[in-house]
């Protein structure tokens, strides 16, 4: 139970450090924990394994998809300079889990254009990049939206931040409430063909932050 607990507790505000955050003994000490009786604790911990059993099976299956896709990207990769698709890239194209298919990201979802100017709305609250911790997709303060005159991207709950500006920094949020958000993020809005939860996951994983690299 404590091991699921500390794996999703949100250290921030408790760790100390600027480029590595370290948590102290001291530190660890004042964190609080919610105990429910052992009988509640051993069912909380039931329904997490099983969850977790079925995640890692998903997992796996994600794994051969990646190693599919790799040999798929060499397979065009050799088609672009021969003309000739082949037999292996039409089988590869077939060859996945069911239920599985292959799309671009532009085919997925089309990204939100609409944008105002924050200052109009200084209620809102404002997300740069400065507001956005790297690799671990959370936005740990926000700007004031009376500050910004130029025109900026609007977004709404559950939309994926996407930051382009020097991606190999790996910041990629959702944004929990309605704001303004910098330029340098692509808006993604989430739809009925991708989660918005499963896109920043897999926009924050490093072979997508190595493909941005190439």
């Amino acid at each position: 139970f404590l091991l699921h607990y500390l794996n999703h507790f949100n250290y921030v505000g408790f760790a100390n450090g600027t480029t590595r955050l370290k948590l102290t003994q001291a530190a660890m000490n004042q964190i609080p924990v919610p105990l429910p009786p052992l009988p509640e604790q051993h069912k909380i911990v039931e329904i997490l394994e099983d969850h977790l059993s079925r995640l890692d099976a998903a997992l796996a299956d994600v794994k051969q998809a990646k190693i599919k896709a790799a040999q798929f990207r060499r397979s065009l990769l050799r088609a672009a300079f021969t003309g000739n698709l082949g037999s292996d890239v039409i089988r590869l194209m077939t060859d996945l889990p069911a239920g599985w298919r292959v799309a671009t990201l532009r085919q997925l979802i089309e990204p939100r254009k609409q944008k105002d100017i924050p200052s109009n709305f200084p209620s809102l609250p404002y997300v740069g990049m400065e507001n956005v911790l790297r690799d671990v997709g959370v936005i740990d303060s926000y700007g004031n939206s009376a500050d910004y005159r130029s025109l900026a991207p609007k977004v709404f709950p559950g939309d994926v931040l996407y930051g382009r500006l020097r991606p190999y920094l790996n910041k990629v949020v959702i944004a929990k409430t309605e704001a303004f958000a910098s330029g340098e993020f692509i808006v993604l809005p989430p739809n009925e063909i991708v989660l918005g939860r499963f896109l920043q996951l897999r926009l924050l994983s490093q072979d997508f932050v190595q493909f941005t690299a190439t």
